[in-house]
């Protein structure tokens, strides 16, 4: 039986949406696996709830929204590159990375809507079914994904980082895009690692080379990141794998 995958995709009502329609007046034809979210502007999707489709089975994701510059409410857009991009970056470890694509497509641009579908469903299909299924550590790393998404200071500094660069701080003095990526890079890899840690003990104890290896951090950094986290009563040590520790999570929820 071939593999049919199960797309999910967001459209912007103002530029996407309007060219999917124009796509179905226009008889263009595309694979009817896409199954559409229509949201007001590509910026009110969470990735968060991105990441929660691939959680639960959804092969593929596309968001599409208006081109750079025509946002229909200015810089809706800016934001949505700015956390997809993120999104990239914690993907990146995890084999789901090329099945999360963002695309600018206007209301006149039909046929670039089919095109896109196209190109996608064809890539997906080409990657196979969603891998998380049955896999509780592939699981456990997108949860972690998803939690780093959700964190307060991950959300907070995306929120302020157009507002900061461009209308400044309560000085009004503009803090510089350079900065504002160091400081954002810093945050999400800490809160990415710290998840991640909380999620994967959580499948079973694990040493401190074993979550390293996983995680793709050194091992000083994983320890560095217990110790916060054994503070804070979401880590213990449960015994030990010969010369090492194992430690497992403590309560409910990755953010620690």
């Amino acid at each position: 039986m071939t593999f049919e995958p199960k797309i999910l995709g967001f459209l912007c009502n103002w530029c996407s949406y309007a060219g999917a329609d124009l796509a179905g007046v226009s008889r263009i034809q595309y694979p009817t696996n896409i199954r559409v979210v229509r949201v007001m502007c590509s910026g009110r999707v969470d990735p968060a709830m991105i990441v929660d489709a691939l959680v639960n089975g959804i092969d593929g994701v596309l968001v599409t929204g208006c081109h750079i510059g025509d946002c229909h409410y200015i810089t809706g857009n800016f934001h949505t590159e700015k956390r997809m991009l993120v999104l990239s970056r914690l993907l990146e470890d995890t084999p789901f990375k090329e099945r999360v694509r963002l695309e600018w497509v206007s209301a006149s641009e039909g046929t670039r809507f089919g095109e896109v579908v196209r190109s996608f469903t064809e890539n997906v299909k080409a990657l196979g079914p969603n891998p998380a299924k049955g896999n509780p550590e592939l699981r456990a790393k997108l949860n972690a994904v998803r939690d780093t998404l959700s964190n307060p200071r991950v959300k907070n500094v995306l929120g302020k980082y157009f507002h900061l660069a461009d209308k400044g701080n309560v000085y009004g003095e503009k803090v510089p895009r350079d900065v504002l990526d160091n400081v954002l890079d810093e945050v999400v890899r800490s809160e990415h690692a710290r998840a991640a840690i909380f999620l994967l003990a959580s499948v079973k104890p694990m040493t401190v080379p074993e979550l390293a290896k996983m995680i793709s951090i050194p091992s000083s950094d994983v320890l560095r990141h217990l110790a916060a986290m054994k503070k804070k009563g979401r880590m213990e040590m449960v015994g030990h794998e010969g010369q090492y520790p194992l430690f497992t999570a403590v309560g409910k929820g990755g953010c620690a």
